[in-house]
């Protein structure tokens, strides 16, 4: 059952959201932009790895002229398949063009790039690659995950909490929060520390779970500042309910 009443869960892909129940979300959830390059800018920088430019079209002819390199090593094309989709996705370099940059990052994903894995599920979730598909997303972002992809793990998870594209799965959405948590995602660590403080998805753990969201206030993540205050008012576990374990 989900339990975690009057608790907040804003993030910046879905927005603020007051929830009566754990992780509700809008019917159509908003989610970022794939690119760091802004539509309509001629000069931005675009530094990923060993790829770094000021100019779009630059960027543009030399990711080109790597993909077209029979000796290019794997990485690199993987990578600049990549960035070429990101920048024919936020049309800096000419027309937007949803349906290349797809195709672009399907090439890279069936290589099991990370990066490329977690645009393209979210072009699928957002049907901006075709219909929406979340079926397809859901999957994308579970490979994203198992490439080790902390946006993957995070996204995944809430698709298996909420039953999209698929079932729901409290236990395999509890560990991915916690992978990417230990990582360091605020986000993560603010969402796998209310499912233990409440027993969401497996063992219930409320000391490690107020500690992994004040470690998410820590980090600026407002929606954990609010949700300490919320639990100091609500709810003040005693000695018997903290576990001396700090894993689930």
């Amino acid at each position: 059952m989900k339990v975690l009443n009057s608790l907040i869960l804003r993030t910046h892909f879905f927005g603020a959201i007051l929830i009566g129940t754990f992780f509700s979300l809008p019917a159509q959830a908003h989610w970022p932009a794939l690119g760091i390059l802004d539509p309509g800018h001629s000069a931005v920088q675009s530094c990923e790895g060993h790829f770094c430019f000021t100019n779009p079209h630059d960027a543009f002819n030399h990711y080109c002229k790597i993909i077209t390199q029979p000796e290019t090593p794997k990485e690199d094309l993987l990578q600049a398949r990549y960035l070429l989709a990101k920048l024919i996705y936020a049309g800096a370099v000419g027309q937007k063009n949803n349906l290349l940059a797809a195709a672009l990052l399907e090439q890279s994903a069936a290589q099991g790039h990370g990066p490329s894995l977690y645009s393209l599920a979210t072009l699928h979730f957002k049907g901006e690659s075709g219909s929406q598909n979340w079926e397809e997303a859901r999957r994308l972002f579970g490979l994203a995950s198992q490439a080790g992809h902390v946006l993957g793990m995070t996204h995944y998870a809430r698709m298996l909490y909420h039953g999209q594209g698929g079932a729901p799965d409290l236990v395999l959405a509890r560990e991915n929060f916690k992978t990417a948590a230990y990582q360091g995602n605020a986000e993560a660590q603010n969402a796998y520390g209310l499912m233990l403080f409440f027993g969401e998805g497996g063992a219930k753990d409320p000391f490690v779970g107020r500690l992994l969201i004040k470690e998410a206030a820590e980090q600026g993540f407002e929606d954990a500042r609010q949700n300490l205050e919320t639990l100091k008012k609500s709810t003040q576990p005693n000695c018997s309910e903290l576990s001396t374990s700090s894993t689930s």
